[in-house]
């Protein structure tokens, strides 16, 4: 590895406030949108999508190393578990699509807008399969978890599961990529004269 990419404390630093940013906005987006119905719920992870696009692309400036994204995701997971809501497919589905995320944003070596675009979409959608993949192949096991590990009665869980069963599970993991790459491209304009300096086209 070139000494150029390898991380450093302050990279750890930035990384994991990043982290903390993220998992906060995607609790107060999570916890709101339950609150209000299942569907949009449901479509939390892609509302997410249009604000943490504005982070990973922040990252993307700061950090521009093969990893960053990897890393970051790992720190989310390991929140996530200690809270207790390590549901394994969700885990699973965050980590690949990090390292998705990762390699796709290299082939632009950080600095192509659209690249890091592509992962971000691939980050925020790997998020969302962990609530879509298990309704559509392992409802069961969903169905317990939501009850038995999240508290929901009986009919929430049945409406958790109804709101992202199958077409609108697929609408919802495309709907999520696109509002995901999406977010990087509002990002690049909220940052402004930061982003032009960037390197990043």
């Amino acid at each position: 590895m070139q000494k150029a990419n390898r991380f450093k404390t302050k990279d750890f630093v930035l990384i994991g406030i990043i982290a903390v940013i993220y998992i906060a906005v995607f609790f107060i987006i999570g916890f709101t949108t339950a609150a209000i119905n299942p569907v949009l719920h449901a479509f939390s992870p892609a509302i997410a999508g249009l604000i943490v696009g504005t982070v990973y692309l922040f990252l993307a400036i700061k950090v521009p190393k093969f990893g960053v994204f990897t890393i970051c995701q790992s720190i989310l997971i390991l929140i996530v578990a200690i809270l207790g809501m390590g549901y394994l497919p969700w885990l699973i589905g965050m980590f690949i699509g990090a390292a998705l995320g990762d390699i796709v944003a290299f082939t632009g070596k950080y600095k192509n807008k659209y690249t890091i675009a592509a992962a971000s979409g691939f980050m925020c959608t790997g998020s969302a399969s962990g609530g879509v993949i298990p309704i559509l192949f392992f409802v069961d096991h969903y169905r317990h978890f939501c009850i038995d590990k999240m508290g929901m009665s009986a009919e929430q869980a049945e409406a958790s599961i109804a709101a992202s069963a199958g077409r609108i599970g697929v609408i919802i993991l495309i709907s999520t990529f696109v509002f995901g790459f999406a977010g990087v491209l509002i990002g690049s304009k909220i940052l402004g004269k930061h982003f032009k300096n960037s390197g990043i086209r």
